[in-house]
């Protein structure tokens, strides 16, 4: 199975907690998938896994998952894995439902307790859902209520593609993202940044 090139970032997926929520600031989708399956990956054995999908669909992140190693039709047989579209998690009758995607991320990680997974949930989840039209608004509130409210044992991270971000004309609520969360990784042509809580004000460059 392979992982995140590097040594840097799989030490901080390793090294983070349950009720832990991170974000991802990704500038390609390989990038993006590279890290986001490495934070699954470490949860083979012993969690419950969820992706999110909103820029790809759950049949392209199903093929890209299985060729990075993580054995997909073996994990969705135990029923430890689940690969969704965006509108399973945070629509209803067409419309954003918050508490429904927070009440389904915390429903999937208290049954890792009764089901014994000591790893517990990790989430992977895109975010370009939310750039588009009259769903922009919702993203501060989701996050604001997520991060507030992130009592239950999962492990999250949060990935927005740069580009959208740029696009949008909302960098100001990007740096709301890196000063406000559990762990922050932006991803670039020459490199990886580290945002760690004990020191946003002065990311750590890597290679």
């Amino acid at each position: 199975m392979r992982e995140s090139k590097s040594p840097e970032v799989m030490r901080m997926l390793k090294e983070i907690l349950p009720g832990t929520h991170g974000v991802l600031i990704y500038d390609s989708p390989e990038s993006k998938r590279e890290i986001l399956f490495s934070h699954l990956a470490l949860g083979a054995q012993d969690s419950k896994l969820v992706y999110v999908c909103s820029e790809e669909s759950p049949d392209q992140i199903e093929g890209e998952m299985e060729d990075f190693g993580i054995k997909v039709k073996h994990l969705k047989s135990e029923g430890r894995l689940s690969i969704l579209d965006y509108e399973e998690v945070y629509m209803k009758d067409g419309r954003v439902d918050i508490p429904q995607a927070i009440g389904h991320l915390s429903y999937l990680a208290w049954s890792c307790i009764k089901e014994n997974l000591e790893g517990g949930l990790r989430v992977a989840e895109e975010m370009s859902f939310f750039f588009r039209p009259k769903t922009f608004t919702d993203l501060a509130t989701y996050e604001r209520r997520l991060h507030r409210t992130f009592f239950f044992p999962a492990m999250s991270i949060c990935a927005y593609n740069l580009t959208e971000f740029h696009a949008s004309g909302e960098l100001e609520s990007l740096l709301a993202l890196l000063h406000s969360r559990d762990r922050v990784v932006l991803t670039g042509p020459k490199g990886v940044a580290i945002l760690e809580p004990q020191s946003q004000s002065s990311p750590k460059i890597v290679a």
